[in-house]
C-alpha cells in the first residue's frame, strides 16, 4: 500500500467495507503460545517467592504489547505491511521478555549441573576448549570482530520481519515467527533438565584467562545460576532479567537457523544473512561460554521448530472437509 493512501485513510478513516478482522485465524498460535506463557510466567511470581526488584521488564512487556495491538488495528484498517511489521516486533519482544524470566522461575528446579555431561560430549566430538583459547589468543582482532558477529542476533530477528513484510511474503514470516515461539518454548522447557554454568566457569577459568573477551556474561550467568539454584537469590535485578541463563540447548544458534531460513529465499539478500548467522551459530561457542553441543541441539530445536509451525500452520488454514450429503437422503429424495 502507497505511503500516500495510508496517510489519507488515516485523515478520512476507513469505509466499513474496507475493514477486516484484527486477528488472522493463522496468528492464533503464536498468540495462544504468548497469553500461556505470559499467565504462566505472572503466576510463577504470585505463586513463589521470586520478587523483581526492577520494573524494566515489565515496561518492555508493556511496549510489545501496545505495538501488537497497534499492528491489530494496522492490519483491521489494511495499511499495508505496517500491520504484520507491528504485530511481528510485539510479538518478537514480548516473547523474549516471557522467556527470560521464565528462565530464571525454572532455574530454581534444582537438577544435577549437566556441565560434566556436555563437556564429556564435546570431548566425544573431539572439540578442545583448549585449543579454542589458543587460537583465540592467537587471533584477537578476529575475537574483537565476533563479538559484533554475536550481538548481531539481536537486531537480525525485527529485520528479518521487516525485509518479509515488505517483500509479501507473509506466510514466512507468519512461519518464522511461530517458530521463534516454538523454538523459545522447546529451550526454555529443556533448560532446567540440563542446567549448566557455561564452559569457562565450569571449567574453573576466570575471565583473565580468556583472551580478548569483552563481557563477563558467563560468569554473570554462573553467579546466577548457582545462586537461584541453592536458594539464596529470590530477588531479580535488572542483570538477571536481562542476562538469559539457557546454555543447553543454546536459543542463540537456534535462533541463527531460523532467521537465516527465514531469509532464505529472499534474492539478493539470503546469502549474507545465511553466511552471517553461521558465524552468529559458531561465536556463541567462545563469546557465549557455550558448549559445542548446546549449538547442535539448538540447531535441532530450530529444526524441529519450523517443522511444527509449517505443519500447524497449514492445517489451521486447510479448508474444512465438505460434508457428505447422506446417502440414502439422497437416494430417498
Amino acid at each position: 500500500m502507497a505511503a500516500s493512501t495510508i496517510f489519507s485513510r488515516l485523515r478520512h478513516g476507513v469505509p466499513s467495507s474496507d475493514l477486516v478482522s484484527p486477528i488472522d485465524r493463522a496468528d492464533g498460535p503464536a498468540l495462544g503460545l504468548l497469553l500461556i506463557g505470559g499467565l504462566a510466567v505472572i503466576a510463577g511470581f504470585v505463586l513463589t517467592p521470586f520478587q523483581l526488584a526492577t520494573i524494566e521488564p515489565v515496561r518492555y512487556a508493556g511496549l510489545a504489547a501496545v505495538m501488537l495491538i497497534s499492528g491489530m488495528a494496522a492490519r483491521r484498517y489494511r495499511f499495508g505491511p505496517l500491520g504484520p511489521i507491528l504485530q511481528g516486533f510485539g510479538t518478537l519482544m514480548l516473547s523474549t521478555i516471557i522467556g527470560l524470566l521464565a528462565t530464571l522461575l525454572l532455574c530454581a528446579v534444582a537438577l544435577p549441573s549437566a556441565d560434566r555431561m556436555l563437556a564429556g560430549a564435546d570431548r566425544a566430538l573431539g572439540f578442545d576448549i583448549h585449543l579454542q583459547l589458543a587460537l583465540m589468543r592467537a587471533h584477537p582482532r578476529i575475537v574483537h570482530a565476533a563479538h559484533y558477529v554475536y550481538f548481531s542476533w539481536i537486531w537480525e530477528p525485527a529485520l528479518a520481519v521487516t525485509i518479509l513484510s515488505v517483500t509479501r511474503q507473509a506466510e514466512r514470516c507468519r512461519t518464522f515467527i511461530l517458530a521463534w515461539l516454538v523454538a523459545l518454548t522447546v529451550s526454555v522447557l529443556l533448560w532446567p533438565l540440563f542446567p549448566s554454568l557455561s564452559t569457562y566457569p565450569a571449567y574453573g577459568l576466570h575471565a583473565g584467562q580468556v583472551p580478548g573477551l569483552e563481557r563477563i556474561d558467563a560468569w554473570q550467568v554462573a553467579h546466577y545460576v548457582t545462586g537461584i539454584r541453592n536458594g539464596s537469590i529470590r530477588v531479580i535485578d535488572q542483570q538477571a532479567a536481562f542476562l538469559g541463563l539457557i546454555s543447553f540447548p543454546s536459543f542463540h544458534a537456534a535462533g541463527a537457523m531460523l532467521i537465516a531460513w527465514a531469509m532464505w529465499r529472499t534474492p539478493l539478500l539470503w546469502f549474507p544473512f545465511v553466511l552471517l548467522n553461521i558465524a552468529v551459530a559458531c561465536v556463541a561457542i567462545p563469546i557465549g561460554a557455550h558448549y559445542l553441543v548446546d549449538i547442535i541441539a539448538g540447531c535441532s530445536v530450530a529444526a524441529l521448530a519450523i517443522g511444527i509451525a509449517k505443519v500447524g500452520l497449514d492445517r489451521l488454514q486447510r479448508p474444512p472437509p465438505r460434508k457428505e450429503t447422506d446417502t440414502a437422503w439422497k437416494t430417498y429424495g
